[in-house]
């Protein structure tokens, strides 16, 4: 059930006060403290939780608009907009205890932060978006390098001025993803930046019989919460 689920037995733990955890982070930590803030703040409270993703799902479609009005003109914005309301996977998850309506927010606010032509107050404020959003999604740590060619490319500014939104992005991202890579560290995970699920992700999609689709691992647990000793086990 869903009381049952990793995130929301972390969530509770968080919120009765083990702001840290004993181990170093198994997945992105990013949604538990979500929903333990909640806890903290109105208890086990489910309804509300539903409600604040409808809210961060509402604020995807404004950011949708605003990217495809920057790129496109309002016509754009409206009908990229429109696709997105319409869309019932997105409206479904929005509706589930489940990370993927906070990861679509924030990789919009992302988006939006680096749109063309900006300043690099804005280059600043994605680099602590992006930060924030590996936080929920370990992946986005690969986003880092690749943005920053995406502003060296800009053709519109000087050199000078490109190195500056570089400095001003990654700065904030590289602080906030060591506080984590220093937990998992003390916690005695060694030098893991996110996350430890990392290698049975990579498993799951390469080994001899992976099809490109999530596959059954034999002897892993697909319960997330005997996952990892499950995992540790199969690579020993």
């Amino acid at each position: 059930g869903v009381v049952d689920r990793k995130d929301v037995i972390d969530g509770r733990a968080i919120a009765a006060g083990d702001w840290w955890g004993a181990k170093s982070f198994y997945q992105a930590p990013l949604y538990p403290y979500f929903l333990a803030v909640v806890m903290a703040l109105a208890g086990e409270h489910l309804p509300l939780v539903y409600f604040l993703q409808i809210l961060l799902h509402s604020g995807s479609a404004v950011l949708i608009y605003c990217i495809g009005r920057g790129m496109g003109g309002k016509k754009v914005g409206v009908a990229a907009s429109l696709l997105f309301i319409f869309h019932g996977l997105f409206s479904f998850y929005a509706l589930k205890i489940h990370t993927e309506t906070l990861a679509v927010f924030l990789h919009l606010l992302l988006a939006y932060f680096l749109l063309p032509n900006r300043r690099a107050g804005y280059s600043a404020l994605a680099g602590f978006t992006l930060g924030v959003l590996i936080f929920c999604k370990a992946y986005a740590l690969l986003y880092l390098p690749s943005i920053a060619v995406y502003i060296l490319l800009q053709k519109d500014d000087s050199r000078e001025e490109k190195i500056k939104r570089i400095a001003a992005f990654a700065l904030p991202a590289l602080a906030l993803i060591s506080l984590v890579t220093i937990h998992n560290f003390r916690r005695g995970g060694g030098f893991v930046p996110i996350a430890g699920d990392g290698g049975i992700n990579f498993y799951i999609g390469n080994h001899a019989r992976a099809n490109g689709s999530f596959s059954f691992v034999e002897g892993v647990s697909l319960d997330i919460k005997h996952q990892e000793s499950d995992a540790r086990r199969l690579a020993e």
